[in-house]
């Protein structure tokens, strides 16, 4: 798990905990071997594309219902997270047998991974929000078009649903 970016798919639960959670991809919280940095980014990996969004330096989430972004603190982090992917500790039994178990993130987790430079700087940036589709120009001024609904990376905007 060194550099940056992580290649390869997140492995997901199987077995009963699919059953039990869907196939959610299946991340190991830190311990001994298991670093917060290497955490902070599966943890993005699993999540960069499930509506959390950075303005500035300040972590937010769509709340397209009521046209806003609400920011996300680490007790909202935890619960959301859960959404989006499956928490695991490793574990012994008495015969030497590892095996795995579905637990929900500590707070002091969810705070290190919000406050992670392996984190938050690498969410999708917003400049700008609006509430209507506005128009906006290519890069060459050759032609208008409106923003879609939801994020634009070109433009580092987000337009929430036009009712």
């Amino acid at each position: 798990m060194e550099g940056d970016i992580l290649s390869g798919p997140i492995p997901v639960l199987t077995g009963k905990d699919k059953e039990k959670y869907g196939p959610l991809p299946k991340i190991e919280l830190p311990d001994d071997g298991v670093r917060l940095r290497e955490v902070s980014q599966l943890v993005l990996q699993a999540v960069k594309d499930k509506g959390l969004y950075r303005m500035d330096n300040v972590i937010v989430v769509n709340y397209d219902e009521e046209s806003r972004f609400d920011t996300m603190d680490p007790d909202t982090f935890r619960t959301w997270a859960e959404e989006h992917v499956a928490f695991v500790k490793s574990r012994e039994d008495q015969n030497k047998i590892k095996y795995e178990v579905c637990r929900s993130m500590p707070i002091d987790v969810s705070r290190g991974i919000l406050a992670s430079r392996e984190f938050w700087p690498k969410l999708p940036a917003i400049e700008r929000q609006d509430k209507v589709r506005l128009p906006v120009c290519n890069g060459n001024w050759e032609a208008i078009s409106l923003l879609p609904v939801g994020y634009s990376s070109e433009y580092k905007a987000y337009t929430f649903g036009v009712n």
